[in-house]
């Protein structure tokens, strides 16, 4: 997944329980070739109790322009609803 997503200009988060760091950075070193630091790895990013920090977080990777949208407003509740607290 990380190899596919080296070579498109879009930002990926992944997480989860069963994501391993470890197999995480090795995909992300193995690469031959690859311009430095196309990847960053971030992780240990604390909880999500509030909602200035989801949308802190998320303001990184979500443009301000979509969330003023109706499809944007639909990922806001979905964020509240599925993402706060964990």
């Amino acid at each position: 997944m990380v190899k596919a997503f080296t070579k498109a200009p879009v930002k990926l988060v992944v997480s989860g329980t069963g994501v391993s760091l470890a197999d995480l950075e090795d995909n992300v070193a193995s690469g031959v070739g690859k311009p430095p630091h196309t990847v960053n790895v971030f992780h240990e990013l604390g909880m999500f109790d509030t909602w200035p920090k989801l949308m802190n977080f998320f303001g990184r990777y979500v443009p301000a322009s979509f969330l003023e949208n109706s499809s944007g407003y639909r990922l806001q509740q979905r964020m509240r609803e599925y993402l706060l607290g964990r």
